[in-house]
């Protein structure tokens, strides 16, 4: 089928519309992807029509969405034993919903072969999932990075920041490039509350202690005085977050595109759009993670996730297979330059574009070094973790906004992940109490 309008899909999950009765001969089940890249969400789309149509018994409904309502209305959806029969999604939250693959796959030890590396980092959920499960599997690995303008560097007449720079010395330089050429922003980040941590994971920050929450350290205290406080230079112009509100997600993307930012933290996924959008506009570079008592930032990942609300887990898994596949991933990551979860070797990406194949080099690197205990935190996001997130955007905003004082933010958050951790213990002792 194609695409639906998303909006229409939401409503129709909710009505239970969805049926494989919709298409007598073959059985219908619905995929939900978002991405940044519309050339990606294109080029999958093909590929899953395709294979419907190559398919005798399934027919596979294409939805694709904006991030922001994947991020929101996804989770209700599951929570209410509705949503897709599968998604692509950034939501470790939703792991508890997760399909163990293993019973259905015709061939489950070459899937778990090509995926086991992301499935045991990060996937596979103690006190949820078998130690044997196969929940889904990554689909790429990310990390939290700074993009700089490179021309507007060399213009103002300032080295770049050279590997094992601090967040201090990026900030000083694309402070004095924008004086230099007149830039009105200097350093900005795109409204998230995983790409905040990012910085926060560089001085020395841990979002968790005993099973529960412990934000903000005194670390991450450190990071958000900080930030404040290049905010309060102008630095980081609070306009960029300010004009969103709550937990709401905001990418800072299109102005680093059209030059108007010196350094821009984000990750790898935009190498692809990037090299698009500016072409020759100007040179531009993705630098190693910032150091501070660390010289590391936050790792991630997109994950297509199987959900235990479908009803048709035989059709799930062979449409997983095949979108698993080692023909199609080394089609994605070769075409999309995107750093896949499957295993494949010898990849030959087919840009030409220096500026992407030095940030692929630099981000793979960086995953690397990506200590454990980020993954274990992210882990905590399926006990409800995630709501850490939204937190972090919304109390932090108000202190930017000299809404309140850094004591009462202090409060407002305490009070905040108490009430969090709550929820997080509940959870805990369910899982305790399953058998």
């Amino acid at each position: 089928m194609m695409r639906s309008n998303t909006a229409l899909f939401f409503s129709a999950l909710a009505l239970g519309l969805f049926s494989s009765s919709a298409l007598a001969a073959k059985t219908q089940i619905t995929f939900l992807y978002s991405d940044d890249d519309p050339e990606l969400v294109h080029f999958m789309e093909q590929k899953v029509k395709a294979f419907s149509q190559s398919n005798e018994r399934i027919d596979v409904n294409f939805v694709s969405t904006g991030y922001n309502a994947l991020q929101t209305q996804l989770p209700m959806q599951l929570a209410a034993g509705l949503g897709p029969d599968i998604a692509k999604t950034t939501q470790m939250g939703l792991l508890g919903y997760t399909l163990d693959l293993r019973p259905y796959l015709k061939d489950p030890a070459a899937f778990e072969k090509r995926y086991s590396a992301g499935i045991e980092k990060i996937m596979r959920v103690k006190g949820v999932h078998k130690a044997d499960a196969l929940p889904g599997f990554v689909a790429s690995w990310t990390a939290d990075l700074p993009f700089v303008n490179v021309t507007l560097f060399e213009q103002a007449g300032v080295p770049l920041p050279q590997p094992g720079y601090t967040i201090d010395d990026l900030m000083k330089a694309s402070k004095l490039v924008a004086e230099k050429t007149g830039v009105h922003i200097p350093f900005t980040i795109d409204r998230s509350g995983f790409r905040f941590s990012g910085p926060a994971y560089s001085y020395g920050a841990r979002y968790d202690k005993d099973g529960l929450i412990n934000f903000p350290d005194a670390a991450a205290q450190q990071w958000i005085k900080d930030l404040k406080r290049w905010s309060d230079e102008g630095v980081f112009p609070r306009e960029m977050w300010g004009a969103a509100g709550g937990g709401q997600y905001k990418s800072m993307a299109d102005d680093f595109v059209n030059g108007n930012i010196v350094t821009y933290f984000s990750g790898n996924w935009l190498l692809n759009q990037f090299s698009k959008q500016i072409g020759d506009g100007f040179d531009w570079k993705v630098l190693p993670a910032p150091c501070k008592e660390k010289c590391i930032s936050m790792g991630g990942a997109t994950f297509i996730m199987p959900f235990t609300t479908t009803k048709h887990p035989q059709e799930v898994a062979e449409f997983m297979e095949w979108l698993g596949s080692e023909p199609l991933q080394r089609e994605i990551a070769e075409r999309f330059n995107i750093i896949v979860g499957a295993d494949i070797t010898d990849l030959h990406y087919q840009t030409k574009d220096k500026h992407v194949i030095d940030g692929l080099n630099t981000a793979r690197e960086e995953i690397k070094k990506i200590p454990s205990y980020v993954f274990d935190w992210e882990r905590m996001e399926s006990l409800g973790a995630n709501e850490l997130y939204p937190i972090i955007l919304t109390r932090f905003t108000q202190y930017l906004n000299d809404q309140v004082s850094f004591d009462e933010y202090l409060r407002l958050t305490s009070n905040d992940v108490k009430r969090l951790n709550e929820t997080i213990a509940t959870n805990q002792q369910q899982r305790k109490n399953t058998p």
